[in-house]
């Protein structure tokens, strides 16, 4: 039998915590209206981040 690793969460030992985007890493705006823009992908992965982090809290409080 197959097991899907994407279903499965890691030991609480090494669900590290979610690291926020660098701004730095998406500073290459060159304001010639590109889609999407860098400052878009930013706040899609600030967006991503956020959710990340509300799932990780939520999985240390009930670790606890």
């Amino acid at each position: 039998m197959d097991s899907d690793s994407s279903n499965t969460q890691a030991p609480a030992s090494q669900d590290t915590k979610p690291q926020q985007p660098n701004p730095d890493d998406y500073s290459g705006c060159c304001d010639s209206g590109c889609s999407p823009c860098v400052y878009d992908l930013y706040w899609e992965a600030q967006a991503r981040y956020e959710v990340a982090l509300a799932e990780w809290n939520l999985r240390s409080q009930t670790a606890d």
